[in-house]
């Protein structure tokens, strides 16, 4: 049932799986089926940025995004949207993120490193 096309019955499943294994367990067992094109809902990324900013520098923030340009090649719309893979490759951690925040605002990551940057203040 979490194969199915129908996201109703996946999301169905989901749901009913949550329940009986609990939150974290199915945290786990989820998040090895995430890839570059998951949705995070807002509230998920905040949790998230939430939990982790003391742990998060703009090396790990790099490391995601460059990442993320990968797995969506040089055709991919983050590729499109930022000054293009190469480019950012070569520069400081710092520059990379600020690069791809312009390049790609509404990124998830884009959203997620703001996050990390308000929980910081």
């Amino acid at each position: 049932m979490l194969e199915s096309d129908d996201k109703r019955t996946s999301g169905l499943e989901i749901l009913r799986l949550a329940s009986k294994v609990g939150k974290g367990w199915f945290a786990l067992a989820l998040a090895e089926r995430l890839d570059v094109q998951t949705y995070f809902p807002d509230y998920i990324l905040r949790a998230i940025a939430f939990a982790c900013y003391p742990h998060v520098n703009d090396a790990t923030l790099k490391r995601i995004g460059q990442f993320r340009l990968k797995a969506q090649g040089d055709d991919g719309p983050l590729a499109q949207a930022s000054a293009g893979i190469a480019d950012l490759q070569s520069l400081s951690s710092a520059d990379f993120m600020a690069a791809f925040r312009d390049g790609a605002p509404n990124d998830e990551l884009s959203l997620f490193a703001q996050y990390i940057e308000e929980f910081r203040q």
